[in-house]
């Protein structure tokens, strides 16, 4: 399959919708969105995910040739914080992109779901495990590309199990989804895992003081 058929067309197939995307690709540019932390104590991560994707589309205007659509990238430095994924999300669907892809926030791209939904732009490949973008409904306008906290989750507290551990303690986001840690304490419970210890991080965070 031709990338541009997973970016454009891929998406709708796998989540059984079909957007407003066939007409707005009749321009010769399709433009995606992607808001992601750049900068701040996530840097690293957020710069992977961009040089990931910007290798993947220069790839595919490669294979398009000069008569062929060309894919262009509009990615936004959100930093790690929610409030700026805000801001850059309803700038792209308001701006007009065909999708929005690679968002590094989890959270972020859980609380902008409404927008996007209601503009019915493609939400593809979040690169976060986030259950609060992958339960509950409407999620229609959802790809993901990696799997849910649900099932790491489950494979991590399997390696625990394999080791003998029967109490550990654990540090998360502080300003994660609430389902994130319901989901956590399921599967630790489940496996007859206690954890009487948990301890928020500021996600902005740059040392264990931060904790």
């Amino acid at each position: 399959m031709q990338r541009r058929h997973f970016m454009l067309a891929g998406a709708a197939s796998a989540t059984g919708t079909t957007w407003p995307l066939a007409a707005r690709a009749a321009a010769r540019t399709v433009r995606i969105g992607q808001s992601a932390s750049l900068s701040g104590a996530q840097a690293q991560y957020g710069k992977d995910v961009n040089l990931g994707l910007a290798a993947a589309f220069a790839a595919a205007n490669r294979a398009e040739g000069p008569g062929g659509l060309n894919f262009e990238l509009q990615a936004l430095d959100d930093a790690g914080q929610k409030e700026r994924v805000a801001t850059h999300t309803k700038a792209l669907v308001d701006g007009g992109v065909h999708a929005l892809v690679g968002f590094t926030s989890g959270i972020g791209a859980q609380d902008n779901l409404p927008l996007i939904q209601q503009a019915q732009v493609p939400l593809i490949g979040t690169a976060s495990g986030n259950m609060g973008i992958r339960v509950g409904a409407p999620r229609d306008c959802t790809a993901h590309v990696r799997a849910g906290y649900d099932i790491e989750y489950k494979q991590m507290i399997g390696y625990l199990k394999t080791y003998g551990f029967d109490r550990v303690g654990f540090v998360y986001l502080s300003d994660t989804s609430k389902i994130n840690l319901a989901t956590l304490t399921a599967a630790l419970d489940t496996a007859g895992i206690k954890a009487p210890l948990s301890l928020g991080a500021d996600r902005q965070g740059k040392d264990a003081d931060d904790v």
